[in-house]
């Protein structure tokens, strides 16, 4: 067993003097996926604002499928690859703080 002044020393033998810059940041192979579920959860809350598709030219009905198909992706608590909950613990955020202020805008969207 070692005593206490032991135990520091053997710390003090692991522990870095010095952390490097790629110690602490985010590793590259990190980071695409990070950008990806952002500009997730970027398409997501424009197709709830009401924009259209992203090639400029919605059809009939689009905008409003869209709005429905991110509602549907916001409010699912599934498990998967891309999911909301996924999404939002890879950026992480709050999903439910998340959700609490999208509905919070959808409402004062539709009140306004």
């Amino acid at each position: 067993m070692f005593t206490t002044a032991e135990a520091v020393g053997v710390v003090r033998l692991f522990t870095p003097a010095v952390l490097l810059p790629v110690q602490v940041v985010h590793p590259p192979a990190d980071r695409w996926l990070r950008r990806l579920c952002l500009a997730i959860l970027e398409d997501a809350l424009g197709c709830l604002e009401g924009k259209g598709s992203p090639s400029g030219k919605p059809y009939r009905g689009e905008v409003a499928r869209r709005a429905r198909e991110a509602w549907e992706w916001v409010m699912s608590d599934a498990e998967y690859c891309l999911s909301f909950p996924t999404v939002c613990a890879v950026l992480n955020l709050d999903a439910e703080a998340v959700r609490r202020q999208v509905r919070h805008r959808v409402v004062r969207g539709r009140a306004a």
